[in-house]
């Protein structure tokens, strides 16, 4: 049918690299992410005694996974934070 055809015309078209970096995960680790989803909501309150916390859980999961970049990253961003 007409439907059907334009449907398929429209539809994302991806490459195997692609496809492949939308499906990157940075750990296998179910730990380790969790832990830094945990700390990116204790960074995001912006408070001394936050930030201080997610610091801490950002560490965690470098700790469980120590090729977990975005991990180093919040650890970072929460060191930045603190200095001011």
């Amino acid at each position: 049918t007409l439907a059907r055809e334009i449907s398929e015309n429209l539809r994302l078209k991806l490459t195997g690299e692609e496809r492949r970096r939308l499906t990157k995960r940075y750990t296998e680790s179910s730990e380790a992410y969790h832990l830094y989803i945990k700390a990116r909501f204790f960074l995001n309150k912006r408070l001394t005694e936050t930030i201080e916390r997610a610091a801490a859980l950002f560490q965690q999961a470098i700790d469980v996974d120590p090729a977990f970049a975005p991990a180093y990253v919040g650890l970072a961003d929460c060191y930045s934070l603190l200095s001011l």
